[in-house]
C-alpha cells in the first residue's frame, strides 16, 4: 500500500496539470495517513489494491433482487437498455469501498445512464428518509458542458412533473471558482454564485406558499405547513415503491405471457366455478329448509328425526346414496354445510396459490387510485416487459416525488447556514453546503482536476486544512481512459464508492483499465 502511493506521488510531480500542488497535497497527505497507521478509506485501499494485482471484485449482481431495487428513470417515454440496466443494477449491488467500470461509445446513452444513477440513489435515500445523498461527477470542460446541458428537467405541464422551485429547472450544479454562471446553474467553492441567491431570497416565505400551493394541487386538499406536504411526498413515494415491487415480484413468479385482462378474466373463470358451486349447494339446503319449514308441525317433528319414505320423493338421484330413511335433517344440513365448506376451502386454497396473480392485479389498481394506469399498456405479464413500462411510468413518476420531497425538506431549512458562517470553508461548514445543495440538485459538477481542491478544508478556523475523506457518497468519473491510475486514484480517497466511464482503452494503465478488472459493463 505505501509502495504505490508512493509511486502515486512520483506520477502526480511529474504529470503537466493546473492543479498540480492539489494532487500533490492530497498524495502527501494519504502517505502520511499510511505512516501513521491511519489506514485510508475502503475505496482508495481496494483501488491501489486492485492496482497491484490484489484485485478486489465487487459483489454480484442478485439477478432476482436487480429490478425490485432499481428506483427511477429520467423520461416519461422510453425504458433502460439492457447495458444501462445492468449498469444500474452494478449500482445498485456495490458496497461501500467498491467501484465498476462503463465502458461506453454514444454520449447521450452515457449521459441517460448517469442521470438514471443519481435518480436511483435519490429515490432510495428518500425513501428512507435520509440525506439527499452526495453525488459528483468529474470530467473536463467538453464532457461537463454536455453534461451540464443534458441535466434540465422539462416541465411537462402537470402540478407533478415540473419544478416546484421557481429557477430551478435541472438537476446539476456546477462547482467551479473560475465559472461565469450566466448558462447554468453554479457556485464557487466558499458558497457564492446560484446557493447563496436561493438561501439569501427575501421571498423565501412566498416559495413556501407557492409550493403548498403545488401540494394542494396535487393532493386536493389545503396544507398550513410544510412537514405534512413532506410527509405525503414520502407516503406517495413508499406506495409507488410497495406497488412497483408486488408488480416484479408477481411477474416473476407468474411469467405470465398473456395481458392483464386475460389474467383476470382467467381468474373470474376459475373463482366463478366455485361460486357456482357454492350457490348451488346453498340454493339445494334453502329448499331443504323452506321443505321442512312447510310441513305440518307434527310431521315436522317426525321428519326432524328422521327422513321418512314417504318423503322420498323430495330426495333428488343424487342424494339417494347420501341419505337413507334412516337419515335426520340434521344429517342433510350437516351435509350440505359440510358441502359449502369444502368449497370455501377450495376457493381459499386456489387464492394463495394464485397468491401472485391477485396481487398483481390488486398492485395494478392501486396504481390506478395513485393516477398511474399501466394495465393497457401491459400485453405481458413477463418480467422484461414489466420492468420497461414501469421505467417510464412509476420509476418516473419516483424521480418527481423524490425531488419534490427534498426541495420541501431545502425549503424546512436542513443544513442551512447562519449568514455569519455561509462563506467559511472549514469542513463543518463545506459538508453542510455541499449537503444542503445536493437537495434541490443531486447531482455536483467538477472539473476532475478541481475535485481535490473542491474537498479541503480547514478542521476548524484556527487549524490547517486537509481532505474531507469518505464524504461523497458516489464519484462518477469521466473520461477514465485518459487519466492515469497512480493521479486518479487519489480522488477515490474522498469517496465511499466510484463508477468510472471510458470509451475504449486510451491509455496503458489508467483508470478505468485498473476498475475494469473489478467489473466491466458495457452500456451500449
Amino acid at each position: 500500500m505505501l509502495d504505490r502511493s508512493l509511486q502515486n506521488c512520483e506520477i502526480v510531480s511529474n504529470i503537466n496539470m493546473e492543479r498540480k500542488e492539489d494532487f500533490e497535497f492530497l498524495c502527501n497527505h494519504i502517505v502520511l495517513c499510511i505512516r501513521t497507521n491511519n489506514k485510508p478509506n475502503r475505496l482508495y485501499t481496494n483501488f491501489v489494491n486492485t492496482h497491484t494485482g490484489n484485485i478486489k471484485q465487487k459483489e454480484k449482481v442478485d439477478e432476482r433482487e436487480a429490478p425490485l431495487r432499481h428506483a427511477g428513470f429520467p423520461e416519461k417515454e422510453g425504458h433502460l437498455a439492457n447495458g444501462q440496466r445492468d449498469a444500474i443494477n452494478n449500482l445498485n449491488f456495490m458496497k461501500s469501498g467498491e467501484f465498476f467500470s462503463v465502458k461506453y461509445a454514444n454520449t447521450d446513452i452515457k449521459l441517460s445512464t448517469i442521470k438514471s444513477m443519481v435518480f436511483n440513489n435519490l429515490i432510495q435515500s428518500a425513501l428512507g428518509s435520509g440525506p439527499a445523498p452526495i453525488t459528483v461527477y468529474a470530467g473536463n470542460d467538453e464532457t461537463i458542458k454536455d453534461l451540464l446541458a443534458y441535466m434540465n428537467m422539462q416541465d411537462e405541464g402537470n402540478t407533478l412533473c415540473k419544478r416546484w422551485l421557481e429557477g430551478i429547472n435541472t438537476i446539476a450544479t456546477y462547482v467551479n471558482d473560475k465559472y461565469d454562471a450566466r448558462e447554468f446553474q453554479a457556485i464557487t467553492k466558499d458558497g457564492k454564485g446560484f446557493i447563496t441567491k436561493k438561501d439569501e431570497m427575501v421571498a423565501i416565505d412566498d416559495m413556501k406558499q407557492k409550493f403548498m400551493y403545488n401540494c394542494f394541487l396535487l393532493f386536493d386538499r389545503n396544507f398550513t405547513d410544510l412537514t405534512t406536504c413532506r410527509d405525503l411526498l414520502q407516503t406517495r413515494l413508499v406506495l409507488l415503491e410497495d406497488a412497483k415491487k408486488r408488480i416484479i415480484e408477481a411477474s416473476q413468479n407468474l411469467n405470465f405471457d398473456k395481458s392483464p385482462q386475460e389474467l383476470k378474466r382467467k381468474l373470474d373463470e376459475d373463482i366463478s366455478k366455485f361460486t357456482d358451486k357454492q350457490n348451488k349447494l346453498n340454493a339445494r339446503l334453502n329448499e331443504w329448509k323452506e321443505y321442512f319449514n312447510s310441513l305440518p308441525k307434527g310431521l315436522k317433528f317426525l321428519v326432524k328425526k328422521k327422513i321418512q319414505e314417504k318423503f322420498e320423493g323430495f330426495v333428488q338421484d343424487e342424494e339417494k346414496d347420501i341419505f337413507s330413511s334412516d337419515s335426520t335433517y340434521e344429517d342433510v344440513e350437516k351435509h350440505y354445510n359440510d358441502k359449502i365448506q369444502t368449497v370455501k376451502n377450495g376457493l381459499d386454497d386456489y387464492k394463495k396459490d394464485k397468491k401472485y396473480a391477485f396481487d398483481v392485479l390488486d398492485a395494478l389498481d392501486a396504481l390506478k387510485n395513485l393516477g398511474i394506469d399501466i394495465e393497457n399498456k401491459l400485453t405481458s405479464l413477463t418480467l422484461d416487459e414489466v420492468n420497461e413500462i414501469l421505467d417510464s411510468t412509476v420509476r418516473y413518476h419516483q424521480v418527481w416525488y423524490a425531488l419534490h420531497y427534498y426541495e420541501c425538506r431545502w425549503l424546512m431549512g436542513e443544513y442551512s447556514l447562519k449568514d455569519v458562517y455561509k462563506h467559511l470553508v472549514t469542513k463543518d461548514v463545506i459538508e453542510r453546503r455541499y449537503r444542503r445543495l445536493s437537495m434541490i440538485t443531486p447531482l455536483l459538477v467538477m472539473n476532475f482536476e478541481d475535485v481535490p481542491y473542491n474537498f479541503f478544508a480547514y478542521v476548524s478556523e484556527d487549524k490547517p486544512i486537509s481532505p474531507i475523506t469518505d464524504f461523497m457518497d458516489l464519484l462518477i468519473l469521466d473520461n477514465a481512459d485518459t487519466i492515469p491510475a497512480g493521479v486518479g486514484a487519489n480522488v477515490f480517497f474522498l469517496a465511499k464508492q466510484a463508477v468510472v466511464f471510458g470509451k475504449e482503452e486510451k491509455l496503458n494503465d489508467s483508470v478505468f483499465d485498473v476498475s475494469s478488472k473489478s467489473c466491466i459493463v458495457n452500456i451500449d
